[in-house]
């Protein structure tokens, strides 16, 4: 509490530039600047009025750090000025909305005055007047900030509910003008607000809105508010690493921007923290540090703080000094700093901190034995702690007027009468203690806190990882740039040197064959690097369909044919040495048959590679009898299969592990052999048999050799990647961590499980899983998680007709129901899962459910007004309650034994049959620490804690026996506490949220990222359709434009267009078959242009005699006329 009064001052410091943009420091150079400016135009008399409103509102707010005074009459002043000029009707639109903007500034600044003497009733008047005039003007800035000034105003008032409407209001506005500053000011205010209140939940949501703002904008004062601020909820909730994390962050900023009162504030609250880890030394450092820095600053509350608690460290040394003459020292010194801390409360009248300074010298009075002046004390604190009704300074008044009573009790020579009112005293404050306790550490504000937290970690986390991403793929696409403008100049160099030595080739006689190949080649390479340097560009253009791809190669080709041409005649001419251009060359058989031969195995390779569809398989073995195939088998590896089998199979305990010890001499055995397969086989049984073996230890009560069994099968079931099994070693281990009360161990390894059998379908596994994970939440007090969990699981289990499981599910459901109070839904449930379990002949599993039906009918009783309800549900708890008992015994089940025996206890209680409680309950108690299970010794030490209580109030028992019975009902309780604690650990409720949080954001993304792989799939499957589709039309096409060209030999035409009727089609084709191949040639390549172009350049030499082939065939039939 100590840290959540200094938030209410500093929101004030943090919120002053929304009163007035004034600072706590002497005139600079610009101020004096300013003055100067200003009076000037004061003092002119030919100054407009416009600006002597304003000349007097500057002045004011300037003036006001050296002398407060001034502000109202030079405020007067501006307001005399725009009122007098408002009331001209001649006015511009201009002129009128100056004269109100200093109207507003100047009701603006006489408000915050108005506050700061505490006349909270004037400072709203003209906080209000300004808000109307902003209203009218449409200055939203201006009413944005005064609507938070007053939500502010109201907060200090303790007017929740109207310092929220307000500061929406304001947030809403600055929201809509994207003023970010005032987005993370007003965040952090609310924040503030909701802390105060107790509520977690939307005060860290407003503040990390607050943080990340301030983290985007660079307000390094705002990030190291909000940061204290995120401590201090931490601090509360004793996450005392987390809070050193974000303190020490803050302190880091502070001292950057010199921030005096930040250092101050930090240093008190980062001491404490230290203090309640017994790191005395380190404690006293900061809160010397805190109190000369208040000391300077002049800050009282803040000096009556840093006594206490300096004189907070020498009371603790007390305890641990060894010499008489050490502790004397201590409580001495301890004595003045609390003295000093009283009388600085006293002159600051901060009652809160009386109330802190009297409680500090109640402990050093018990301390120095002194009981009498220690309860004076601790009463007193406790009457003004009641005045506010703050829980921290409750559970500390409580706890320690406990402390006392008990001790005094003990003192001898107080008479029976006193020593029962001083344990009775001591039993309802201890009680009192731990409910305000339980309040400050309530379960959901720390949920709150925790995936908050968690959340923020992810969402950073998150952030970071893309932008790493971003900066990788930016890096990437950088070099493959470099890449390929390198390659490209390369290449075209490269195509320079190719056309130079084929025209330097002139002077040597080649065969035509010769002459055709240099000619075709460096032309098709020319082609390809145009289309290599242009890809990015066709693409963004036809979204890489191949029939617009090919059009656009077609359009090219067209162009470039010309220079084709011309380039061809000139190489021709030169490689020929002045002989004619042969149009017609005989080719002999041979070649003729090779490049027919060649061209229908191309076309086939596309047709097959092109179009061809994957297909499946399916096996499926069935197994007869185990057990003869067990007396048949031959090899070791089937033997072992079959033990394998019969262990799953058999439900006789004796007989599945004589099979299991069988099963693992043999795995053992094969996982020997030479032979790898049969090597692996071993491996898996092994894992299989160790998992089993794990299983029998924990039958037996030995966790310890259960633990070790079930992570030495999961170390081999890793090793040979079996997921199924992997997924079962998981869930057990889950199950072993649970039973340790290690939840953070257990709800990984289940979380591990469900994600392993979610992604390999296994049904029975998932429900399996589910119900695990229901549990833990279940026992945790998650309802709400337990109930998803558990109706999911149920779900599962119903789909594969899983009795055993539907049972199980249907009883945990009931569980949920019952403590809710939904009795008929819980009845429902019990009676469902009980009528499975009678089909079955589950007993331990018909116990359970006797037990359950037992405690429902109990809550029933307690709830019931109608006397005769009241007495048949007692009639049937009492009932189920002895039928559990007595099945329970039959089957030698001492844990249910133990439940049933509790659950009596309860029920005498209720209906006062002491006797019988007492003796049910001290039953129930001894079976549960045999056992050593918590959540039973909890509850058998809380139900005996309320037997001895109401024991204690009867009236014929004597004195004597009083005082032993409220000293046992306060020794029971305290077990209950400790034991209570333990079950709800508050690391483990941390581990269970941040694994959900962790789980739930993690699934969120797996689904993310499986919705885009999946989008991604359909987009590629209709691209793909799209690609056969034109792919086949293409090849319908060129055959259709081959046909033409062929069918062209009737006609007479000019050589240039028949040269332009071989070259084109060709072209095309050469194109289609890259296309076709486009994908594995990116694969090949990595789109690096150089090893693209060398591709090219090798299917263009594999196509080269088909081409030489059929353009002999086709100019032979165009040129017969000519």
């Amino acid at each position: 509490m100590k840290i959540i009064l200094f938030f209410l001052k500093y929101t004030l410091c943090f919120w002053v530039q929304f009163c007035t943009p004034l600072a706590a420091q002497q005139f600079s150079t610009e101020d004096q600047k300013q003055l100067d400016s200003l009076n000037a135009i004061v003092n002119n008399p030919a100054s407009h009025d416009t600006s002597l409103a304003n000349a007097y509102l500057g002045l004011s707010e300037i003036l006001y750090v050296s002398n407060p005074d001034t502000m109202i009459p030079l405020c007067e002043k501006a307001k005399k000025f725009a009122l007098k000029n408002l009331t001209n009707s001649s006015l511009s639109k201009e002129e009128k909305k100056a004269f109100r903007t200093a109207l507003a500034g100047a009701f603006n600044n006489i408000g915050y005055i108005y506050n700061n003497q505490g006349d909270i009733a004037k400072a709203l008047e003209y906080y209000h007047r300004s808000l109307k005039i902003q209203e009218e003007i449409g200055d939203k800035s201006g009413l944005g900030k005064c609507l938070i000034i007053i939500g502010f105003i109201y907060q200090t008032k303790g007017n929740i509910l109207m310092a929220l409407d307000y500061y929406n209001k304001g947030l809403a506005i600055m929201e809509e003008i994207g003023d970010k500053k005032g987005i993370s000011e007003t965040c952090w205010n609310i924040g503030n607000n909701f802390n105060n209140q107790g509520d977690i939940v939307h005060s860290l949501d407003f503040l990390y809105k607050s943080l990340k703002t301030q983290e985007k904008i660079g307000d390094k004062q705002g990030m190291a508010y909000s940061l204290i601020s995120i401590a201090n909820i931490y601090q509360v909730q004793k996450d005392f690493i987390q809070s050193l994390n974000y303190y020490h962050k803050s302190l880091k900023i502070c001292e950057e921007i010199g921030d005096k009162q930040g250092i101050a504030l930090i240093s008190n609250n980062i001491g404490l923290i230290y203090s309640n880890q017994r790191e005395l030394a380190d404690a006293l450092k900061f809160f010397h540090k805190s109190l000369k820095i208040q000391e300077e600053i002049g800050d009282k509350p803040g000096i009556g703080v840093s006594l206490i608690n300096i004189g907070s460290i020498y009371e603790k040394q007390v305890e641990t000094q060894n010499t008489d003459l050490q502790n004397k020292t201590n409580i001495s010194l301890a004595t003045e700093f609390f003295r000093k801390s009283m009388i600085m409360s006293n002159e600051s009248n901060d009652r809160l901190w009386q109330s802190e300074a009297l409680r500090w010298m109640s402990k050093i009075k018990l301390k120095a034995d002194q009981l009498d002046s220690a309860e004076l004390y601790a009463k007193q604190s406790m009457n003004i702690v009641k005045e506010f009704g703050y829980p921290e300074f409750t559970r500390n008044a409580a706890e320690l007027i406990s402390t006392i009573s008990r001790k005094q009790a003990l003192v001898s020579g107080i008479p029976l009468q006193k020593q029962v009112s001083l344990w009775q005293e001591a039993l309802k404050m201890y009680e009192l203690y731990i409910v305000n306790r339980d309040s400050v550490l309530n379960k959901e504000t720390q949920k709150a806190a925790i995936r908050q937290q968690t959340k923020y970690e992810f969402e950073k986390e998150m952030l970071v990882k893309e932008q790493k991403e971003k900066e990788k793929k930016r890096q990437e696409q950088s070099a493959v740039s470099r890449r390929d403008k390198l390659q490209n100049s390369v290449i075209m160099l490269g195509l320079f040197v190719v056309f130079g030595i084929v025209f330097m080739m002139g002077r040597i006689r080649l065969s035509h064959r010769v002459v055709e190949l240099l000619i075709f080649i460096p032309f098709l390479l020319l082609f390809e690097f145009i289309l290599t340097l242009l890809d990015n560009t066709i693409n963004m253009w036809t979204g890489g369909a191949p029939f617009y791809k090919l059009f656009i190669n077609a359009l090219l080709a067209m162009m470039i044919f010309p220079l084709h041409r011309f380039l061809e005649s000139v190489f021709k001419k030169r490689l020929f040495k002045g002989e004619r251009d042969i149009v017609c060359e005989d080719t002999n058989e041979g070649g003729n048959k090779t490049g027919m031969s060649l061209l229908m195995v191309i076309c086939f390779w596309i047709l097959v590679t092109g179009f061809r569809q994957p297909a499946t398989s399916y096996q499926q073995s069935v197994t007869d009898s185990l057990l003869n195939e067990l007396k048949i088998a031959q090899h070791d590896t089937a033997k072992l299969n079959v033990l394998i089998e019969l262990v799953e199979t058999i439900e006789d305990d004796k007989i599945w592990h004589q099979y299991n010890k069988q099963a693992m001499k043999l795995a053992q055995h094969i996982s020997k052999n030479r032979n790898e397969k049969i090597r692996l086989k071993g491996k898996k049984g092994l894992a299989e048999t160790l998992n089993n073996t794990g299983i029998i230890y924990h039958d037996q009560g030995n966790i310890a050799m259960a633990l070790e069994y079930h992570l030495k099968s999961l170390k081999i079931q890793e090793e040979i990647g079996d997921k199924k099994a992997i997924a079962v070693g998981y869930n057990n281990l889950g199950f072993i961590y649970n039973e340790l009360g290690d939840i953070v161990n257990a709800l990984k390894y289940h979380h591990n499980s469900l994600k392993i059998r979610e992604a390999i379908g296994d049904v029975y596994g998932i429900a399996q899983s589910l119900n695990n994970i229901g549990i833990i939440y279940k026992n945790q007090n998650d309802t709400a998680h337990a109930i998803e969990y558990y109706q999911r699981s149920l779900m599962a289990y119903e789909k594969i007709n899983d009795k055993k499981g539907i049972a199980a599910c249907l009883n945990n459901m009931g569980i949920i129901y019952d403590n809710k109070n939904d009795f008929i839904s819980a009845m429902k449930y019990y009676h469902e899962s009980l009528k499975i379990q009678e089909a079955t002949g589950n007993k331990q599993g018909i116990a359970v459910c006797y037990h359950n039906l037992g405690e429902m009918y109990s809550n029933q009783s307690e709830i019931s007004t109608i006397d005769s309800v009241r007495q048949r549900n007692i009639l049937l708890s009492n009932e189920y309650f002895h039928k559990s008992l007595i099945l329970s015994k039959e089957i030698d089940d001492r844990y249910w034994q133990c439940f049933a025996l509790l659950g009596l206890t309860n029920l005498k209680l209720l209906v006062m049959q002491l006797d019988s409680a007492k003796l049910f309950g001290e039953m129930g108690l001894k079976i549960a620490n045999e056992l050593e299970i918590p959540a039973k010794i909890r509850d058998a030490s809380y139900r005996l804690s309320n037997v001895y209580r109401m024991e204690a109030k009867t009236n014929s028992i004597p004195l004597q026996k009083q005082v032993s019975l409220w000293k046992a009902a306060l020794k029971m309780y305290e077990v209950f506490i400790v034991n209570r604690d333990s079950v709800l650990n508050k690391e483990t409720q941390k581990a269970t949220i941040r694994q959900q949080t962790k789980y739930e954001f993690e699934k969120a993304m797996i689904v993310k990222e499986q919705e885009e792989r999946e989008k991604k799939r359909q987009e590629a499957v209709v691209v793909d359709r799209r690609d056969k589709l034109q792919n086949s039309v293409i090849m319908i096409g060129l055959f259709v434009v081959f046909g033409i060209v062929f069918l062209l030999g009737r006609f007479q035409l000019p050589p240039n267009l028949v040269g332009l009727l071989v070259f084109i089609p060709f072209l095309l084709f050469f194109e289609f078959i890259l296309t076709l191949f486009d994908s594995k040639i990116d694969v090949w390549t990595g789109g690096a242009p150089f090893y693209k172009l060398l591709i090219n350049a090798g299917l263009a030499m594999v196509i080269f005699p088909m081409h030489r082939y059929l353009e002999g065939v086709f100019k032979r039939r165009l040129f017969k006329r000519t």
